[in-house]
């Protein structure tokens, strides 16, 4: 006896819902690389902002008075904050890299970890039930 499609679409499997968390389990180290990342992030972009500071006092105190001696502390500085920059930079861009590498691992046991397996088999059968239904 054939099934109706309806009947077919009324009886949908249901399965129980499945949390995020309860598939990534206890993330260890998530929250200190995205707070390393950001607050490097933002450091940079203060960064960014001195240099322009630097750019308007050259421009404002040391052309205007013809003063070679504030010049000279001004390079110094702006040497010292574009190493310091520079720093921060491939500080942020090596915990950026740390964080994916750790990710694609984690992601990876993830996928092999018992509760995902378990998830995965219960739910490919139920949808081959549904679909024999449909099909038959």
């Amino acid at each position: 006896m054939k099934c109706h499609w309806k009947q077919a679409w009324l009886s949908t499997p249901q399965f129980s819902k499945i949390q995020m968390r309860s598939l990534w389990g206890a993330i260890s180290g998530l929250r200190r690389s995205l707070l390393q990342i950001f607050l490097m992030a933002a450091a940079l972009e203060a960064l960014a902002l001195l240099f322009l500071l630097f750019t308007q006092w050259i421009i404002d105190d040391v052309l205007v008075a013809n003063d070679h001696d504030l010049l000279d502390v001004f390079v110094i500085g702006f040497l010292g904050i574009a190493v310091i920059k520079q720093i921060v930079s491939v500080s942020r861009y090596r915990a950026v890299m740390y964080y994916n590498a750790w990710r694609t691992v984690e992601g990876e046991s993830i996928l092999t970890s018992p509760q995902t397996s378990d998830f995965l088999l219960r739910a490919s059968a139920s949808w081959r039930n549904y679909l024999s239904l449909q099909l038959s």
